[in-house]
């Protein structure tokens, strides 16, 4: 087995420690090994590009992505107030946080109440005007071949760039939808054939295995606890690790 010394890992709320322990807990715990755990919760994809670029500067050993819902819409927004950003950065808390990443604000649309979301994020000022916000990014943005396809090609293709000009070993795997399908069904499986990506995504992995998620209503509900994060640990991600040999 290849000795993992030092672990990088980030992904959306399901690669979080916000509901039990998460995959990249156990997964740190089996190589025995320094991590560093990134994540954005509720946040989009593209959010995470400047984190990755974090990530492989501090030359980790292996790199593993955890990539969300493709058609979450991230935007940066203009500073708040410059003295706030980027909070808890002595800490490294900034590498957690789902609006705000090395002194930049984000938003990332989703399919409901983002006039009231952008609207607490940025505080009331003057001029401004969310309440026909939702109808456009919804109907407009949201709903795009763009959104749902193409762009996450992109945020692939800029994070393995990324990582690879510090050749750091990257792998990619999905949690909410089958990559591979898009990736051939755009055109993209010549470009993508040299990439590490898991076969199959957790929605599947976790209705094959029968898996419960925390339920509605609850805290975290939707979410994985500790037990099923263990499963997909071990049954997942670590055969494929294995597998192909970086470990």
């Amino acid at each position: 087995m290849k000795k993992i010394k030092h672990l990088a890992t980030i992904g959306c709320s399901h690669s979080s420690d916000m509901f039990g322990k998460p995959w990249p807990i156990f997964l740190k715990q089996h190589l025995d090994c320094d991590h560093t755990m990134s994540f954005s919760a509720g946040a989009g994809n593209e959010l995470n590009i400047e984190k990755v670029k974090f990530l492989v500067d501090q030359n980790p050993d292996l790199l593993i992505v955890q990539l969300t819902e493709p058609g979450r819409f991230t935007m940066a927004l203009r500073h708040r107030d410059k003295e706030d950003w980027p909070i808890g950065a002595e800490t490294k808390e900034y590498l957690i946080g789902s609006h705000h990443y090395n002194g930049q604000v984000y938003y990332t649309f989703n399919a409901h109440e983002n006039s009231n979301n952008l609207s607490r994020l940025l505080g009331d000022q003057p001029n401004q005007f969310f309440h026909h916000i939702d109808d456009f990014i919804i109907n407009h943005v949201l709903l795009s071949d763009y959104n749902l396809y193409y762009k996450i090609m992109h945020t692939i293709s800029t994070m393995a760039f990324l990582a690879g000009q510090k050749n750091v070993p990257i792998v990619f795997f999905s949690w909410c939808v089958d990559l591979q399908k898009i990736i051939k069904n755009i055109g993209y499986s010549d470009i993508f054939k040299d990439l590490n990506i898991i076969p199959s995504y957790i929605e599947e992995f976790v209705i094959q295995h029968n898996l419960k998620p925390l339920p509605a209503g609850t805290f975290g509900g939707g979410h994985h606890g500790s037990d099923n994060q263990k499963i997909i640990c071990d049954q997942f991600i670590l055969p494929y690790l294995k597998e192909h040999n970086f470990i």
